[in-house]
């Protein structure tokens, strides 16, 4: 519970008690004055008493916040400051019991930035003490943990993650020679690796060149287009904007788009964001989208499957692009801008639009003997006005990475919401994400993901694969041992696996999860 320095309510009472009985003890009216006045007076002196308690109720710090059987309780402290260590870190909503300012950090010295309101509604995130921090939106701000609903649960126990300093480059060590062996076999003119160990990415691996002609070599940073990678950076941002109440999952998407938006053979079913994230919203893949807004009420436009139905999902870049075109819509902001902004924490240099991202080590995608794509070189750019139909075209498969920050993208999955102490998205969005919505031959469909078990030394993995222009992209993790490994290769030849999965990048993943993670090498390096 928020603990007490201003004595219980009990004594409060008794004060006031004692103060009453003492001054009718010793004033004593006159006859003269009228009983109108004594009565005023009584009554204004009951007001009082019952302003003062209700302050007291305001201000006490006896009111419990409950722990869940998981969590902590909310403390506080004589004092705090910015240095002050974090007691709770999580995402749990509440409300604000009276007005507090919002302070830019953990010192109520700081600048004020903003206000809250009695009655509020704001995310926690964090606890430090006398202050507790808040987000607002895209941005985070302290307010005095006093101001805290009473009824506010901390769902989960502070997560502690390790510092996030420069991954590990085991290119040269004996698993790096390991790896360079499985590229020279399955082919592949440029190829990354990242690997997320305990949570963090922990390791980094890279072979070949970004460019042949010039033999510019690939390096931890180069970035390449991620293809169909990109529909997870969608699915991570979609569900965080959900729990910032931007958007929502299933709301009619007609509400989103001006335009109603229905299957004509079922008028009666709306369709929502859910659907298309899913793969089972029945529009169709042939999607004219040129006149977008003119065929999203027409036969031709969709399949003869009811919305949300297990049997209408059907694999579709249409449905992600129209996807990201709702989300930008609804939140009336453009998704790259909301990623730099939202997810700057994480350091990464990435972007749908290639003209946000640092630096010129980009790495050149090859399906034949020649340039198949240069993503500096991209005819469709990215426009800053939410839903312009610019946009449209790279939602599906544009984003623009290189593994490594892909892989910390992909580590706020992997912890549950969190990456480096900071929480993204709630816990329960993530199991949210992670739900069985159709089962089909070979993977599970889950929200943007896929699932399969028993794979990589019995595991089960949440996953998604890339193919595009000479890119062919595998990122899967392990939930339950807080593993992942991200694998972009450049010119590698399309043969599938036992799995199903391209067997360059399914043959690199399996090493990683069977020889390197739990091997030892983590607490070798980062046992220090």
């Amino acid at each position: 519970m928020i603990s007490s320095e201003k004595g219980s309510q009990k004594d409060f009472l008794s004060k006031v008690k004692t103060f009453f009985a003492d001054f009718f003890d010793k004033i004593k009216f006159p006859p003269s004055v009228p009983v109108m006045t004594v009565g005023g007076v009584l009554l204004a002196m009951s007001i009082l008493a019952v302003v003062l308690f209700s302050c007291s109720t305001c201000v006490s710090e006896d009111a419990p916040i409950t722990p869940s059987a998981s969590g902590s309780a909310v403390s506080s402290s004589d004092a705090v400051s910015a240095s002050d260590p974090v007691e709770w870190s999580g995402w749990t909503r509440t409300t604000v019991r009276f007005a507090t300012p919002v302070f830019s950090e953990c010192d109520e010295n700081s600048p004020v930035i903003g206000s809250l309101s009695s009655g509020d509604e704001t995310i926690l995130i964090r606890t430090g003490g006398e202050l507790s921090q808040v987000r607002l939106g895209l941005d985070t701000g302290w307010i005095f943990t006093s101001a805290l609903s009473p009824d506010t649960t901390l769902t989960d126990p502070l997560v502690t993650v390790p510092t996030d300093g420069s991954a590990y480059d085991i290119t040269d060590t004996k698993y790096g020679q390991e790896l360079t062996a499985l590229c020279q076999k399955h082919g592949g003119r440029g190829i990354q690796i990242a690997i997320i160990e305990n949570g963090r990415v922990a390791y980094t691996f890279q072979y070949g060149y970004a460019n042949t002609a010039s033999r510019r070599p690939v390096t931890a940073d180069t970035k390449y287009r991620v293809a169909s990678l990109s529909k997870v950076v969608l699915g991570i941002s979609a569900m965080s904007m959900c729990d910032l109440g931007y958007i929502d999952l299933d709301t009619d998407v007609s509400e989103y788009l001006g335009k109603l938006t229905r299957n004509p053979r079922y008028e009666d079913t709306p369709i929502t964001l859910r659907h298309f994230l899913t793969h089972t919203s029945s529009m169709s893949n042939t999607l004219d989208h040129k006149n977008l807004m003119h065929v999203l009420h027409l036969y031709k436009s969709y399949t003869y499957n009811k919305p949300g139905d297990s049997g209408s999902y059907s694999y579709s870049n249409v449905g992600y692009r129209m996807a990201g075109t709702i989300i930008e819509l609804g939140s009336d902001m453009t998704i790259a801008k909301f990623m730099k902004s939202y997810f700057a924490p994480l350091g990464m240099n990435a972007s749908y639009n290639v003209r946000q991202i640092e630096g010129d080590d980009f790495g050149l995608l090859y399906s034949s003997p020649s340039v198949t794509e240069n993503p500096l070189e991209r005819k469709v750019y990215y426009s800053s006005t939410p839903g312009d139909i610019k946009n449209y075209q790279h939602f599906a498969g544009s984003y623009v990475s290189s593994a490594k920050d892909f892989a910390k993208l992909l580590s706020i999955l992997v912890n549950d919401g969190s990456y480096n102490g900071v929480y993204y998205m709630s816990p329960e969005r993530v199991k949210e994400m992670e739900t069985v919505y159709c089962s089909k031959s070979g993977f599970d469909q889950c929200i943007t993901l896929r699932r399969k078990t028993d794979i990589y030394g019995g595991r089960e993995i949440y996953y998604h694969t890339g193919n595009s222009s000479g890119m062919l992209a595998l990122a899967s993790y392990v939930d339950n041992e807080k593993s992942g490994v991200v694998v972009l290769t450049s010119g590698a030849p399309q043969k599938l696996d036992e799995n199903g999965l391209y067997k360059c990048c399914s043959r690199l993943t399996e090493y990683c999860y069977t020889q390197i993670i739990g091997s030892g090498l983590y607490e070798e390096v980062y046992s220090s």
